[in-house]
């Protein structure tokens, strides 16, 4: 008697039928859970390429530079005064209005042209102090006649003529006599640099420091000596591609009160406070401001700052801070 399945005929069959049916199902499960990983990580993969060419757009734009002097730290700085002795003014004024006064663009040094207009105190067009202008002759036409018998002789063209007087604003605070810089320190922003000589190249340009040299600040000889009475200029580089930060790279965090002391030739120290500092666009660079004579012995730091723009190669700003001599040992 042949045995009798325990299954109706066919149940197996159906039965691995439903097997083989739901792994077909699975493998397509697997497949499709397969494609959608491939697209995630296709998708990551454009982000991170969109995020790299944002970065790298960005990084060919402008770029934040070195620290900017904030709202407290403007504090009031001394204006010109036009009435002052002219020997207080620099004998050409190192920048004009666009230029970079100590070069500090990374990688770059080029130099600031002096102006040739705009010179405090003076004019193209101005005759030298003390001359006496020269009373134009009279015209032809009322001597060429005598006057009729019984007449009234013509009056005498007047020659001289009165100059206007002009009161010279009393000297304030101590002044030195003039003895070129050494050394500078300034303890706020951990500063000890010599101090070079800067005078004109044969091009008209300034002088700038050495690029490659991070600690070191020059005095513009065209301009007084520090303590001498009028605006001295000590320039300074902010930084450089190759070197990193250099010695006025901080120059922006001063705040008035702060201290800079100028070790000067003679062995005297002349004692600075800083009164303000101000950030300015390079189109808008205060001349008159920063080179106007001035009635006290003041000091003026200059640096670049702002935003870096990697096209031009130059900062779009300057950074000034304005002080006043206050003592001297």
């Amino acid at each position: 008697m042949n045995s009798v399945s325990s299954n109706p005929p066919g149940f197996g069959r159906r039965r691995v039928g439903r097997h083989s049916v739901g792994r077909r199902s699975s493998g397509r499960r697997s497949a499709a859970g397969s494609d959608r990983g491939v697209l995630l990580r296709w998708s990551s993969g454009l982000f991170v390429l969109i995020g790299a060419l944002l970065l790298i757009l960005g990084s060919c734009g402008s770029q934040s530079g070195p620290p900017s002097p904030g709202s407290d730290a403007a504090g009031s700085i001394g204006e010109p005064s036009v009435a002052a002795s002219s020997s207080a003014a620099p004998s050409s004024p190192p920048l004009s209005a666009g230029d970079d006064p100590a070069t500090d663009t990374p990688g770059n040094s080029p130099s600031a042209k002096p102006s040739s207009t705009g010179q405090p105190g003076n004019t193209a067009s101005s005759k030298p102090a003390g001359s006496t202008p020269v009373a134009s002759k009279p015209a032809s036409s009322t001597v060429a006649n005598k006057p009729a018998t019984g007449a009234t002789a013509p009056s005498k063209p007047r020659t001289s003529i009165v100059l206007p007087s002009f009161d010279t604003p009393p000297i304030k605070g101590p002044v030195l006599s003039a003895s070129p810089p050494v050394s500078i320190a300034i303890p706020a922003i951990n500063v000890q640099s010599p101090t070079q000589k800067l005078g004109l190249m044969k091009d008209g340009t300034i002088e700038v420091p050495p690029l490659e040299d991070t600690n070191a600040t020059g005095w513009y000889t065209g301009s007084p000596a520090p303590g001498a009475l009028g605006p001295s200029v000590i320039l300074g580089h902010v930084d450089s591609a190759k070197n990193g930060p250099s010695v006025f790279y901080s120059l922006g965090t001063l705040k008035p009160g702060d201290e800079v002391s100028v070790n000067r030739g003679d062995g005297s120290v002349a004692v600075f406070k800083v009164d303000g500092v101000r950030q300015y666009g390079k189109d808008n660079f205060p001349t008159e401001v920063v080179y106007g004579n001035l009635n006290y012995a003041g000091l003026r730091l200059i640096t670049c700052g702002g935003t870096f723009d990697p096209k031009s190669g130059h900062y779009e700003s300057n950074i000034i801070a304005f002080a006043s001599l206050v003592s001297s040992h």
